[in-house]
């Protein structure tokens, strides 16, 4: 367990205890907000925090997109328990750890966020077969010599990992599979312009198609960017409710539904507005 500095003497010993589960985009935001009004503990294994939005430049190169933790949370007063949380005792109010802390909290903060949709086939087929948690190992498979490479996934990270590539590595044949419309979530005119950037790249597109695995793609790579699911495994082993994607249902203040002393951020949070319906 580190910490950054003595917690802040203007702070009450009595200071609620805040534990935020997960480092990334949300986590590591929340925790800096609440460090100057109340005790906070972070709790990742990790000792970096990633930039998430920039692994498609670690697989087509950039040395690193990783940051120390410490350089965030020096002097902010918060705990860093570099460990993983494990289970998650709502009566309790205590969340559990792979090394057996127990943290007791009065109030949880789910940040876990979400992950790419598990890759399905055969060893062979996953050995092939990478994601963009994969970057770093991609990366390393693309130096290994050009051939064919088809992208699965019409969203935003398969056509920023599409481009990234046919431009960094243009000996390497690009496809981009998707099971609706590249860029579905653009307007038309963007989609448009999405088409026309991956065809001046040499990326061969094929909209409507659904791909099962990666032993319905014949290609040497295969980059698996479908879909994305929420890591909410431990909140609903623990009871708390989630909606029909598996994410925590949340009230507009991002409080659970099921256990208002629970609050879910990023993409682990079921949140929306009544203008522009789901968030992500």
């Amino acid at each position: 367990m580190t910490q950054s500095r003595t917690q802040d003497k203007n702070l009450p010993s009595s200071a609620h205890h805040v534990v935020v589960v997960g480092a990334g985009y949300g986590g590591l935001m929340t925790a800096l907000r609440l460090a100057p009004h109340t005790r906070v503990t972070l709790v990742d294994p990790a000792g970096d925090f990633t930039e998430r939005v920039r692994l498609h430049e670690r697989a087509s190169g950039r040395p690193d997109v990783t940051h120390p933790l410490d350089g965030f949370l020096r002097g902010t007063g918060v705990t860093h328990v570099a460990a993983r949380a494990t289970r998650l005792d709502l009566a309790a109010r205590e969340v559990h750890t792979d090394d057996g802390r127990v943290l007791r909290y009065d109030r949880l903060v789910h940040a876990l966020g979400s992950r790419t949709t598990p890759v399905e086939g055969t060893p062979a087929d996953k050995e092939r077969a990478y994601t963009t948690e994969s970057a770093a190992e991609l990366h390393k498979r693309l130096l290994e010599g050009p051939g064919s490479l088809a992208v699965v996934g019409g969203g935003l990270t398969g056509v920023e990992l599409a481009t990234e590539l046919a431009e960094t590595h243009p000996g390497w044949e690009i496809g981009l599979h998707t099971r609706g419309a590249v860029g579905a979530s653009l307007s038309e005119r963007g989609r448009a312009h999405v088409r026309t950037v991956l065809t001046e790249r040499g990326v061969r597109v094929e909209e409507g198609h659904r791909v099962a695995g990666p032993d319905a793609v014949d290609a040497d790579v295969v980059l698996w960017a479908a879909s994305m699911v929420p890591a909410t495994g431990l909140a609903t082993a623990a009871g708390i409710a989630v909606d029909g994607t598996g994410r925590i249902t949340v009230d507009t203040a991002l409080r659970s539904v099921s256990h208002p002393e629970v609050y879910a951020v990023g993409d682990s949070a079921a949140a929306h507005t009544a203008e522009a319906g789901p968030l992500r």
